[in-house]
């Protein structure tokens, strides 16, 4: 069945609840998050997303993106982007890739062959240099195209250029936390994305593509290492790969690296097997657990359990969440226990059909001298069949099925994991209880035919080992192969013996509950309680490729439409001299650095914060001004510098010239510094400085300052080699004049921007954002890209009734809500079309036009400017969600309001409630083309959502905690009727929990999630299963009463019975051949006696049918000798197990003890395997547990682990310990109160040693009252009085016993008595003069 479950269809192993972002779904928290994911691909003016490219409706887009990773090292290094060139080459040489992009328009190929790559930007090719450009200041054009064979530009010049010229791009390809770094120095960036665009026509944007991707993309990364889960790969080059329209590759990344961890998988089977063969000793058995420990869970998980992966059910791939992984492992522990608790059960089969009778109804038989034939003779046939079955499922199937239903009961709501966990666990031991009842059974009786034969041919063969040979194969081979057990009989003997003695400690019984309590006094008044967190927990080691997978995806924005790519990308670089003109459309400056002596570089040393200075002056006729670049200062210290106009008051003074005036400056392009002894390179930030002038080639003096230790050979760009002058730019300079600088405008770069706003501004106000178009899904987060839960409704933005709407929400807010400011443009816009003697709402034809030329050309006013920041942690200023034709379907508008006064600090804003009343009435007028207006979440939902997953988790935490404790003692109690062993189970439970939870807290750092509570599931199911299979071997187990001093007449009162028994029946038999004629045939047969109903051969009736008319007390005479004589060994044997039973225990506090003793190591002894084998699976799993990179299935199986050793402590230590001094089940007891009801009811009659006892009783019932209540203690001693009525009756047999002595004495003057004396009798199987001396006993009545 298993084999055709895997075999038959593909199955998928997924993630499961792992994939969630929280493993609880707040839904304010959930709305938050989506919420900020969706800002941040919001515009702040509408502009065009693309270039205007025909055809571009009229195709599906199909995108494929890669994201390089290099384990603990910057990946965005020579190494790294030269292993990514390699797999890019590799994908573009595929046939199905250049198929498809064959197929794009020639407008589009770029997107598909070279992509939006940083590896195709950093391989370019040369392009020509004209020689007007060389005279300029051109140095080299370089198309950024991909199709070069070697790096053309620096690493971090790339980065550079594009951080300053087309940020966008460098955010697509980079993680979002990447920030600008300083010049010169160095930032590890975890991981880059490339993506590469196919615009496909509709048929190949189907099975085309997906054929594609999971058949040759995949494959290929494969063979190269990139995607490979081995951990010799993952260190080196990693490549994370997605596609549109294929869901299924993380997916199929998880299956991956499951199957390079299935060793893992397979050692639950292994273990299983081997623990079962090393208890057992039976290969068949051991056998038979292997199949079932690899059957039943994948039955479970994928035929049962598994969940469909497409709508379509013929279509439909089933998937195995991984959690049920750790529930195998329950599975196997289980199988391993259930398999040795079979065999045992098997092996005890003969005493599982001993009769067990109420005491109350054997109380009953003895007082009436009634005994029920059916109660005690043993089953037959039908009756038999149910009674074996019955005791069966109790010893050996029950535990399991406890175990089962209690996990699932856990499957609770809120927490899928648990409750996935729960399922497969709980279902897994209930199906594996049948099977393993029709595989383990047949496997035990094939092992014994098979040991009987070979041990025949063994001892037939000629064939005689060696000594050392013939002890390894006795101790060491299965029982299968005809191996001597009797070296294990005489083990479990031993043991037995030892538990015995242990047990009659004192010590023991008294430190192990001084233990339990002074355990449960700690662990009570716990310290502090455990942080409870929702958050997911961890699946893979860190460090594992799907460990930092989502972590990854998580840093990258998402992408835009293709064709923004088009538009934004940079398609030739061009790199000029320092001196290079500025219209010549430079990207950056480049220069060789001059050769250092150590003298130069010791001095360097010694003035680092200088900057030199280099001048160049021109005579041509058109010259005027001057023009100064500067590189090396940080943003401050340009502004510092340049801003107030000292630079130029200091070279006027060097120069000695007039003071320049007329000044500005900007933020100019960087230079990078090539070391031609070393190769390295060094990047300075550049600012251009002007004096009368507004360019560097129209001015007459041209300074060049450089501020670091990198600095240009100047021989190639100044005809004076020698620096003019130098100075600290560290310190102010003299001469600063501000009232000289005319224009300062420095252009702040693009991460300025992106750094965001606040969310409280200085007047303690917040930002409330309304959206229309935008939907928020409230489903669980997912770790992937994919799974945004963000759909737009779609709006139609140029419609006159939406243009109407969005002017009256913005202006139409009644007073009683206080705005501060409003960013809301469409109050600008009209301000604007009223400038243009244009009127709004505009036309629909005309719309967009003037709203994006209201964008380009008109400055907005400062109010709703200030407002119209970029995304940041989910408060946004007013934007819009364009289409790839640039048109809106989705967009926001943002208020500034007070915040509230009576929550300082909480984000919240004032008068909430009426801003929702205000939204609300608003949206009962909004035109269809624009729909409802919708408030987006705040900053503070998230802190709410934390409160509350953690109290949801902490809620399911107690609830499972409950559940652990109660459902296993309420089996207990129902299968066993012990209410105190079910309390004990109950109680030790509890201890186990708590201590499980103080180690939890201590190394989980005070924060326990829904792995930790999985754990415990696993930790407490093997600890509640042992406690359950002893607590029921003990409750099931018979022993003798022992021996009573008290009764010494004991053993000849048990053989008399015997006999009254046997001639009882037989006059019986006798009275039954009187019947009438009609039921003369069916009373005709013989009637066996009791004696024969229990295996004996009496021949008595012929002797009662001779002497009819003769006494009965002859008719005993006779039965008794008949009885004794015909009497074997085995029968005697077996009489007086009957009799013990029939008998009871002995009322007495030795009988109470010697049986506790008796019934709590036999089934100690009994459950002890079971146990063992349970804790032998578990560290046979130890180096696949200490081996395997899935943490998050390990730390579950390390609980169940501890779990295994710590039942051993429990169940076979601390529960015997109780069961011994008086908490677990009793048949002396149940006698007991018996007993001591009858006494009551009788009035409680005196202790008569001379009475007649009733029916088959031994003594009279006033001795058994007075003993039962002795043996049930206070308050029924107390309350019943028995001790002074046996006291009364003690002085009452005392005084007579004087009278009588008095008599006899004077008899004994007067007449001498026949004595017998110095015979050695010994019970029934004594010598025949026992007979002799019974019956002239009872003829001559004498003592001795």
């Amino acid at each position: 069945m298993a084999v055709v479950a895997w075999s038959s269809q593909d199955v998928a192993v997924v993630r499961g609840a792992f994939a969630f972002a929280a493993q609880v779904s707040d839904s304010n928290a959930v709305e938050w998050i989506r919420w900020g994911s969706a800002s941040r691909r919001t515009l702040p003016t509408l502009r065009s997303r693309g270039k205007d490219v025909e055809g571009v409706d009229e195709v599906e887009w199909r995108r494929l993106v890669i994201i390089y990773q290099m384990p603990g090292v910057d990946v965005v290094s020579s190494s790294g982007i030269q292993s990514a060139k390699a797999v890019e080459d590799k994908l573009r040489a595929l046939p199905g890739w250049k198929k498809l992009c064959g197929e794009v328009q020639p407008s589009l190929q770029a997107l598909c062959q070279q992509g939006d790559s940083l590896v195709s930007a950093s391989y370019g090719t040369m392009g020509e240099v004209l020689a007007a450009e060389a005279q300029q200041g051109v140095a080299a054009k370089i198309k950024l195209d991909g199709n070069g064979s070697k790096v053309l530009i620096d690493l971090q010049s790339l980065l550079t250029q594009y951080r300053e010229h087309s940020f966008q791009t460098l955010q697509r390809w980079l993680p979002g936390d990447y920030d600008k770094p300083d010049y010169g120095g160095s930032q590890q960036i975890k991981g880059f994305r490339s993506s590469f665009s196919f615009a496909l026509t509709k048929k190949s944007a189907g099975a085309p593509w997906r054929d594609f991707v999971l058949n040759e993309a995949e494959e290929t990364l494969l063979a190269m290492g990139a995607l490979s889960p081995r951990s010799e790969d993952q260190a080196r080059f990693r490549a994370y790969m997605l596609a549109d329209d294929v869901p299924s590759l993380q997916d199929r990344e998880l299956q991956r690296a499951v199957v390079e961890d299935a060793l893992g998988l397979v050692s639950f089977s292994l273990a299983a097997f081997v623990a079962s063969l090393v208890v057992t000793r039976r290969l068949l058995v051991a056998l038979s657990v292997l199949i079932l420990a690899f059957t039943v869970p994948s039955i479970v998980s994928v035929g049962l359990l598994g969940t469909a992966a497409a709508d379509d059910a013929a279509s439909a791939t089933p998937q195995v969440k991984i959690i049920s992984f750790a529930a195998w492992f329950i599975v196997a522990a289980g199988l391993a226990d259930l398999s040795m608790a079979i065999v045992r059960a098997i092996e005890q089969r003969r005493d599982s059909l001993r009769p067990f009778v109420p005491e109350c109804v054997m109380v009953s038989m003895l007082a009436t001298e009634q005994p029920n034939q059916i109660v005690f003779s043993e089953p037959k046939q039908k009756r038999a069949f149910v009674t074996r079955t019955w005791r069966f499922f109790c010893e050996a199937l029950s535990p399991t099925c406890g175990i089962a239903i209690t996990l699932l009961t856990l499957s609770t709501p809120d927490l899928e994991m648990i409750g996935v966990f729960g399922r497969h666990a709980g279902c897994g031991l209930l199906l594996a209880t049948p099977l393993a009842v029709l595989l383990v059974l047949p496997a035990v009786e094939f092992g014994d035919i098979i040991a009987v034969w070979m041990h025949a041919r063994r001892d037939e063969s000629e064939w005689e080992p060696w000594e050392v040979l013939k002890l390894l194969m006795d101790y060491f081979m299965p029982y299968e192969f005809g191996i001597q057990s009797e070296w294990t009989v005489k083990l479990r003997v031993k043991v037995q013996r030892t538990a015995r003695d242990i047990l009659r400690m004192p010590l023991v019984r008294v430190l192990v509950p001084m233990f339990c309590f002074i355990l449960l006094i700690i662990l009570l008044p716990i310290s502090h309680k455990p942080i409870y967190t929702a958050a997911t927990p961890q699946l893979y080691v860190g460090g594992h490729r799907l460990y930092d997978m989502p972590l990854l995806f998580s840093k990258f924005q998402p992408l835009p439409e293709p064709a923004v790519a088009m538009k934004d990308r940079l398609e030739v670089a061009t790199r000029c001299t320092p001196s290079a003109h500025d219209d010549v459309g430079c990207i950056w400056h480049h220069c060789e650095a001059g050769q250092t002596t150590a003298a130069q570089t010791a001095a360097d040393a010694a003035t680092q914060s200088q900057c030199k200075c280099w001048k160049q002056e021109s005579n041509a006729l058109n010259c005027h001004g001057s023009a100064a670049r500067l590189w090396g200062l940080s943003s401050e210290q340009a502004s510092t510098l340049l801003g107030s106009g000292s630079f130029w008051t200091w070279v006027a003074e060097q120069l000695r010239r007039a003071e320049f005036t007329d000044i500005t400056y900007r933020k100019g392009l960087y230079l990078e510094v090539e070391t031609w002894q070393t190769g390295l390179s060094s990047v300075e930030p550049g600012y251009s400085t002007y004096a009368g002038t507004d360019s560097w080639q129209s001015s007459c003096l041209q300074v060049m300052c450089f501020c670091s230790d990198m600095q240009c050979e100047m021989n190639q760009t100044f005809a004076d080699t020698k620096s003019f002058a130098s100075f600290d730019y560290t310190s102010p300079l003299s001469g600063a004049n501000s009232s000289k600088l005319r224009n300062t405008t420095a252009n702040s770069s693009v991460l300025t921007a992106l750094s965001g706003r606040p969310a409280l501004s200085q007047n303690r106000s917040v930002f409330l954002t309304v959206a229309w178009g935008i939907t928020i899904s409230q489903e669980p987060l997912g770790t992937g890209l994919d799974d945004r839960g963000v759909t737009f409704n779609g709006i139609e933005l140029d419609d006159l009734g939406a243009q109407r709407h969005l002017l009256a929400f913005c202006e139409g807010t009644p007073p009683n809500l206080v705005v501060l400011n409003r960013g809301c443009w469409p109050i600008e816009f009209r301000s604007w079309l009223e400038k243009q003697s244009l009127r709004y709402p505009v036309p629909k034809a005309q719309f967009y036009s003037s709203l994006r030329k209201f964008f380009e050309e008109q400055a907005i006013s400062a109010t709703w400017s200030s407002l119209n920041l970029t995304a940041h942690q989910g408060d946004i200023g007013s934007g819009f969600w364009l289409t790839s034709d640039g048109k809106a379907q989705g967009l926001v508008l943002t208020f500034e309001v007070p915040e509230d006064e009576s929550e300082p600090g909480s984000g919240i804003p004032k008068d909430l409630t009426l801003w929702e009343s205000y939204i609300g009435l608003r949206n009962g007028r909004s035109p269809s083309t624009l729909g409802n207006a919708w408030l987006a979440p705040f900053s503070t939902a998230v802190a709410k959502g934390l409160l509350a997953t953690a109290a949801t988790v902490d809620k399911n935490a107690w609830t499972v905690s409950v559940h652990l404790v109660m459902w296993p003692s309420l089996w207990m109690f129902l299968m066993t009727w012990a209410v105190k062993l079910s309390v004990v189970a109950a109680v030790l439970n509890i201890l186990c929990i708590m201590c499980h939870q103080r180690a939890v807290v201590s190394l989980a750092m005070d924060e326990v999630g829904v792995l930790e509570i999985i754990g415990q599931i696993s930790f407490m199911a093997l600890i509640s299963l042992a406690l359950l299979r002893v607590s029921q071997q003990i409750v099931m187990a018979q022993d003798g009463p022992g021996k009573d001093p008290a009764h010494k007449k004991k053993r000849q009162t048990r053989h008399q019975k015997v006999h009254r028994l046997s001639a009882l029946l037989a006059k019986d038999d006798e009275g039954e051949k009187h019947v009438g004629e009609g039921e003369k045939k069916r009373k005709t047969r013989k009637r066996k006696s009791l004696a024969s109903r229990f295996s004996f051969k009496v021949r008595s009736v012929s002797i009662f049918a001779s002497n009819v008319n003769e006494s009965l007390q002859k008719q005993e005479e006779k039965a008794r000798k008949a009885t004794m004589k015909e009497m074997s060994f085995q029968e005697r044997k077996d009489l007086v197990k009957q009799l013990e039973v029939l008998n009871g225990p002995g009322l007495f506090h030795g009988g109470l003890r010697h049986e506790r003793l008796g019934r709590t190591t036999r089934g100690l002894c009994r459950a002890a395997p079971a146990t063992l084998s349970c804790a032998a699976m578990s560290l046979v799993c130890v180096p696949w547990l200490a081996t395997s990179s899935m943490v998050g299935i390990v730390k579950v199986c390390w609980n169940a682990f501890t779990g295994a050793w710590v039942s051993l402590l429990l169940s076979l230590v601390f529960l015997p310990v109780f069961s011994v001094i008086g908490l677990g089940p009793s048949r002396v007891k149940g006698r007991a109160y018996s007993y001591f009801v009858w006494w009551l009811w009788r009035r409680r009659p005196k202790p008569d040693a001379d009475g007649q006892p009733a029916g088959l009783l031994d003594t009279d019932l006033g001795t058994l009252g007075v003993a039962a209540a002795k043996v049930l203690g206070w308050p029924f001693l107390n309350l019943s009085m028995a001790e002074e009525i046996e006291k009364a009756a003690l002085e009452e047999e005392f005084r007579k016993d004087s009278v009588k002595s008095d008599a006899d004495q004077q008899d004994e003057e007067d007449e001498e008595g026949l004595t017998i004396k110095g015979l050695d009798v010994q019970g029934a199987t004594a010598m025949p003069p026992f007979h002799i001396v019974m019956a002239v006993k009872d003829k001559f009545e004498v003592n001795g």
